[in-house]
């Protein structure tokens, strides 16, 4: 196929744009929990160096386990399944993280909050390409590469610098001196 053709073919489908739309928006919240949860381990559950390395270290121990087998997963029960039940997966343990008063159980949450990313992550990731044009897999990846690291990145700095009750510089129920 020539340049020309492949230009020709649309990518910025409906479909395309409500995918990435919709991971941007994972990952914006996903990115929200960056700086909160070391912040929520040190000061409400007495955590220390440890505890928040350990807490923050768990998303990935999920991640890692779930991801070798998430794309199998999605070839059998389809895509749009993995990102349903990753970002519901991640969403009840974000909400189950915020109720628990002691380490080991946020760490629990936390394992499950990777194993949903996981899922969600490789049901994007694999979505983004099916709906593109064969040659323009690697733009249509990019896209999706833009969507997760630029929104995790602006919503953890943005978190950082915002100190709301209302907003991401707080957890459920922890005032900003980290008592409840």
């Amino acid at each position: 196929m020539t340049d020309a053709n492949a230009a020709k073919e649309p990518l910025l489908t409906p479909r395309f744009l409500v995918v990435i739309a919709s991971g941007l928006s994972y990952f914006l919240a996903l990115g929200a929990l960056n700086p909160v949860v070391p912040r929520y381990v040190d000061k409400v559950l007495d955590g220390g160096d440890v505890g928040v390395g350990i807490a923050v270290g768990a998303f990935a121990l999920g991640a890692i386990v779930l991801r070798p087998i998430a794309g199998r997963i999605g070839d059998r029960f389809g895509r749009r399944v993995l990102m349903i039940v990753g970002a519901a997966i991640v969403g009840v343990m974000v909400l189950v993280s915020g109720l628990v008063e002691a380490l080991p159980y946020l760490v629990l949450t936390r394992i499950g909050v990777g194993l949903g990313e996981a899922l969600f992550f490789v049901g994007g990731t694999t979505m983004i390409t099916d709906l593109a044009p064969i040659s323009r897999r690697g733009e249509a990846v990019s896209y999706w590469s833009v969507a997760d690291s630029r929104s995790v990145r602006c919503s953890a700095n943005w978190c950082s610098t915002t100190r709301t009750t209302s907003g991401c510089g707080s957890w459920p129920g922890v005032s900003h001196s980290g008592r409840r």
